[in-house]
């Protein structure tokens, strides 16, 4: 502590309550009222790779019970593998049918599409998907973002533009000397059969609702004489 004082070394055992992140404080004093102290902050990591488990089930109301059954009570069990006590957590996630899905769904569909190049945006694959957010979260009544608005509303714009009136849709514009010649039947069909799934309305988006009505009216029997 003091000035000429040699170097001490101290060696303990001190352990961890639970993961996460443990604060260690050292401090010294000696006799003539001098004092010393550090803090660090350490990582406490388990000593074994992480384990997922997951169950899922969809429950059906009976004689207006929120259950599956006819006591509304339902039980589900999961075999819990072994590892430290207090590193668990658990994730409960409810919806109305399919929505935790349908959302999870929406937002891998969203970041696809944002994390691709502006030229591979402008192809059919990616915007079929991007066509049918707006549609199947209205059938949730759930509202759109301006990000899957904007996402959509470029989506129908790009169908339209990759119709052709002889092949159907088009997996992408013609670009450095490629030219379809022949009509794409699984892409055409597929289009069309997820433009069938959805009768769209919303009157709180009344531009993609016009869209759409334009994709199903116009673009749509294009696609089925190109899949036939």
């Amino acid at each position: 502590l003091g000035a000429g004082s040699n170097q001490q070394e101290a060696r303990f055992n001190f352990s961890a309550v639970a993961l996460g992140t443990a604060t260690l404080r050292f401090a010294v004093t000696d006799n003539a009222g001098a004092a010393d102290a550090l803090e660090s902050s350490l990582p406490v990591l388990s000593v074994q790779p992480a384990v997922f488990l997951a169950t899922s089930v969809a429950l059906r109301a009976v004689n207006g019970s929120g259950g599956g059954n006819a006591s509304g009570d339902w039980q589900e069990g999961l075999e819990l593998p072994d590892a430290m006590p207090g590193s668990g957590t658990l994730q409960l996630t409810a919806g109305v049918g399919y929505l935790p899905a349908l959302t999870a769904a929406v937002s891998a569909v969203a970041q696809r599409s944002a994390s691709m190049p502006v030229a591979f945006n402008l192809d059919a694959v990616t915007c079929l998907p991007l066509v049918t957010i707006a549609p199947a979260l209205a059938a949730y009544s759930q509202p759109l973002s301006a990000e899957y608005r904007g996402n959509a509303s470029v989506a129908m714009a790009m169908l339209v533009t990759l119709t052709d009136s002889g092949l159907g849709l088009l997996p992408g514009l013609p670009t450095n000397g490629w030219t379809p010649y022949r009509a794409d039947v699984a892409l055409n069909g597929q289009a069309a059969w997820l433009l069938r799934q959805y009768a769209y309305s919303d009157e709180s988006e009344p531009a993609l609702s016009a869209a759409w009505l334009n994709l199903v009216q116009t673009q749509m029997p294009i696609w089925l004489i190109a899949a036939a």
